[in-house]
């Protein structure tokens, strides 16, 4: 047997051709074409983006779409009861189906982004808006100008006289709501339901004619039960102690008049069943009486000084006055809900921005 000696040289020859062979492998098993991808970075997250549509916000397009669904329905019930109201329904009619339409697309989850998206574009709240103006305005109008001639005849009513109410400054707040009554009603004959819808929600915040009437018919009635008592210092501290309620029907506020005269009526009540029992036997004595006159005084004072604070507008805060830290981009404020009217308002909610 013949023993072959190997150098040293000699092997690190074998060697690397051993490596470089199996190098050469490599590169034919793997060809360019086959050889995985590098995705730059972000890219794959980019792609899963848009395959994913968050569950919620498909729960929250269907909600969506079966509130417009039911308000369309509740709006074709009152349509067909307006005089020309089949335009009207047609209208109703054309956006159910594509409510309906954008339901089943989103329901079915095929390219739910797209779907979505579309349902965002068509914006049917503000297309079901401009019906809700056109089937609300004119049964609306309808029961104001009632209640404004009704407001009218009893400011001019003998018995509504002398009791301590600015009558004269109340009918001309009646003459300034029927002017704006009639721009809502040339609104809506020029096919502007939107300035309508807007002029009509300005009125209701400030004012309803049934607070005017609330209060005087109330005071009225409180005049009429003051007759029966018959000291003259009592029957004064009793008028004083509502004195709040005709002080701020005289300054115009005519909510906050109704607010304190509907909140303290039963106190006032009690008070006058009191009065009629001073200096009798086994009835309430002069001083305990002023007591309560006094707390229910003060009581009706400190609710109007809240009302007043919460009805007024709160002032912008300019944003020189601001440290440079604070001041943030002005964002998109929504309009004030309407006060409740003799019909209530139905809140629609802006549709929101899709979730990314």
């Amino acid at each position: 047997m013949t023993l072959v000696a190997v150098s040293p040289a000699l092997a690190k020859d074998n060697d690397s051709s051993f490596w470089a062979a199996a190098s050469r492998l490599v590169q034919e098993v793997f060809q360019p074409e086959e050889m995985p991808v590098n995705f730059e970075e972000g890219q794959d997250e980019e792609m899963m983006d848009e395959e994913f549509v968050d569950p919620k916000e498909v729960q929250q397009a269907l909600r969506e779409i079966k509130d417009q669904k039911r308000e369309l329905t509740r709006l074709a019930k009152q349509a067909k009861k307006l005089a020309g109201g089949e335009g009207i329904l047609g209208e109703i009619s054309a956006l159910l189906e594509q409510a309906a339409g954008f339901e089943n697309s989103i329901n079915e989850g095929i390219n739910l982004r797209d779907s979505i998206q579309e349902f965002r574009d068509a914006q049917i709240w503000e297309e079901l808006n401009k019906i809700r103006a056109k089937v609300e305005i004119p049964r609306e109008l309808a029961q104001w100008n009632k209640e404004i001639k009704k407001l009218s005849t009893m400011l001019k009513q003998k018995k509504y006289q002398n009791m301590g109410f600015d009558l004269t400054m109340a009918g001309s707040k009646v003459e300034e709501t029927k002017a704006t009554l009639s721009a809502v009603q040339e609104f809506y004959n020029n096919g502007d339901f939107e300035s309508a819808m807007e002029e009509f929600d300005g009125l209701r915040q400030d004012f309803h004619p049934g607070e005017i009437m609330s209060v005087v018919q109330r005071m009225q009635e409180l005049t009429n039960r003051l007759k029966a008592v018959k000291n003259a210092e009592v029957k004064e501290r009793v008028k004083e102690a509502f004195s709040e309620v005709i002080s701020n029907f005289n300054e115009g506020e005519y909510r906050i008049a109704r607010e304190l005269m509907d909140e303290s009526w039963n106190d006032i009540m009690q008070m006058i069943n009191q009065a009629l029992s001073v200096g009798k036997k086994k009835g309430t004595s002069k001083q305990n009486f002023f007591q309560v006159t006094d707390k229910l005084q003060n009581q009706m004072k400190n609710k109007a000084e809240e009302k007043r604070e919460q009805f007024q507008p709160q002032p912008q805060i300019q944003p020189q006055s601001m440290p440079a830290e604070t001041v943030r981009p002005v964002e998109s404020v929504r309009p004030i809900e309407p006060a409740p009217a003799l019909v209530p308002s139905i809140e629609i909610q802006p549709a929101p921005e899709p979730i990314r």
